[in-house]
């Protein structure tokens, strides 16, 4: 039984409105299946509409346009690795266009390999098939689905397999062909063992501004062969490299770029295969909206020159949607529940991946509505807080803190720059184990603000900090700077 994929309508909707659908992507992410899906559910290999240009048979069909008479929907597998393939396309779809729908898929950017020179603008819609993700496996996702993608990656073979051994066995073969098949059809490279050591090097560099130098003098070629064959490796969808992101007022790195797999189990270290995961959901977010949509998407990170960093940012049509900053790790050490939990001090806790830190009756539930995050902040003891270090530091204050600022709860948090300024005496800190445990101590009600205190901090945070009371200060500020031009 095949599960339609998340390309499946956008496909034949372009081929319902006249159009050839391009579909590329890497090996074995499921064009072929998306592409038999689309001649019925039980069409396979051996169907008469199906061309595959890694079969001999099928080649020599292609090239002699012998096409079946009474079939509408062509698909042509992988014909990219012939020289004169968009010729060939290109006649097929201008004298068969009221009879014929064709699909054409391939493990190599489509809109790259464009030998033969004829055009095809106007004619086709190029679509980019990525990996399973976390909301195209389930709509539903739990940290268990979370917890495959990391181990197995989103190809479709190792996810739904799970077997460990069967995946490693794979990733080599899978490597294999793509270094040495589809490097021999497409490009004249002779080094094809140095290259296959590039390959093997670039895992330990995810998630870095990658250096062509250092990969240069690992592999003792010149700087522009290592710059090509990063490039032949990223048509072959192995690898793909973000360049930073930089206004005018920000003094960001213009130069070097954050390279990632599409392959992230190919990753051994946790953080870096866990921002590869998240590079590649949000990727796969932007070339869906570019091909569906047709807004200009571009993926990017932050870095300035004092080696602060966002690691993604989201931009359509040139102008930043979105930020993502990528965290692992943190939850182990977080200080709050750590104290708490060695001093033996009632807790609850509500997320998801906390069973490998704390005991099962410590864990309440996944998450908590937002319906009913307001009655739960006001009917808790005391609401638990702290900062990852960075945000402390820079004065990100955590959203918990309006929330529950909000609610008049008691609140104890770790300390962070700015936090005295925005909520003053309205709620108490912590430093250590000793000072945490002691504020939980017996007598909260002379430890913390009294409710009356609470109080007025709620009507404050809700006076000043609601989305209302931001966006007019945001405005207030856009219309000072207008002024000043």
């Amino acid at each position: 039984m095949r599960t339609p994929r998340y390309l499946t309508a956008a496909v034949e909707q372009a081929l319902s409105a006249g159009k050839m659908a391009f579909v590329g992507g890497p090996r074995q992410a499921g064009k072929t299946t998306l592409a038999l899906s689309l001649l019925g559910r039980k069409a396979t290999e051996r169907h008469p509409a199906y061309f595959n240009w890694d079969d001999p048979r099928a080649a020599a069909r292609f090239r002699r346009v012998e096409l079946p008479a009474h079939e509408r929907l062509l698909i042509f597998d992988e014909v990219h690795k012939y020289a004169r393939w968009r010729n060939l396309i290109k006649g097929i779809y201008d004298t068969e266009r009221s009879f014929r729908r064709i699909v054409v898929t391939g493990s190599a950017r489509l809109d790259y390999y464009r030998k033969g020179g004829d055009s095809l603008a106007n004619r086709y819609r190029h679509f980019r098939l990525h990996p399973f993700s976390l909301g195209e496996l389930d709509r539903r996702p739990t940290a268990s689905h979370l917890d495959l993608l990391l181990r197995f990656g989103g190809f479709p073979e190792p996810l739904f397999r799970q077997d460990e051994a069967e995946h490693r066995i794979w990733q080599r073969d899978r490597l294999a062909r793509v270094v040495r098949e589809d490097l021999r059809d497409l490009e004249r490279v002779r080094e094809v063992s140095l290259v296959e050591q590039l390959v093997d090097l670039l895992p330990e560099r995810v998630g870095s501004p990658l250096s062509v130098a250092n990969l240069r003098q690992d592999l003792e070629v010149d700087h522009k062969t290592v710059e090509r064959w990063l490039t032949i490796l990223e048509n072959m969808y192995v690898c793909f490299r973000l360049p930073p992101f930089g206004s005018p007022r920000i003094r960001a790195v213009k130069k070097e770029k954050k390279l990632y797999l599409w392959d992230w189990s190919a990753v051994a270290e946790p953080g870096a295969r866990f921002e590869n995961l998240v590079a590649c959901q949000l990727l796969k977010y932007c070339h869906f909206v570019e091909d569906t949509e047709g807004f200009r998407m571009e993926l990017r990170y932050l870095r300035d020159t004092d080696r602060r960093e966002v690691d993604f940012v989201v931009l359509r049509g040139g102008r930043p949607q979105f930020a993502v900053e990528c965290r692992t790790g943190e939850r182990a050490i977080s200080p709050a529940v750590r104290y708490c939990v060695e001093a033996g001090i009632d807790l609850s806790v509500y997320g998801v991946g906390w069973e490998a830190y704390l005991p099962a009756d410590r864990i309440r539930g996944e998450f908590i509505a937002n319906s009913d995050l307001p009655a739960a902040y006001a009917a808790a003891g005391v609401v638990l807080n702290d900062h990852w270090r960075d945000m402390a530091a820079e004065g990100f204050l955590s959203n918990r803190l309006f929330d529950a600022a909000a609610c008049a709860s008691r609140i104890l948090t770790d300390d962070a720059t700015g936090l005295a300024d925005v909520f003053g005496d309205g709620l108490r800190t912590y430093s250590d184990a000793a000072s945490l445990v002691e504020a939980l101590s017996a007598d909260r009600e002379a430890r913390f603000p009294d409710r009356e205190a609470r109080l007025e901090l709620a009507a404050r945070i809700a006076r000043d900090h609601s989305f209302d009371a931001r966006a007019a200060v945001l405005v207030e500020r856009a219309r000072e700077l207008r002024g000043r031009r």
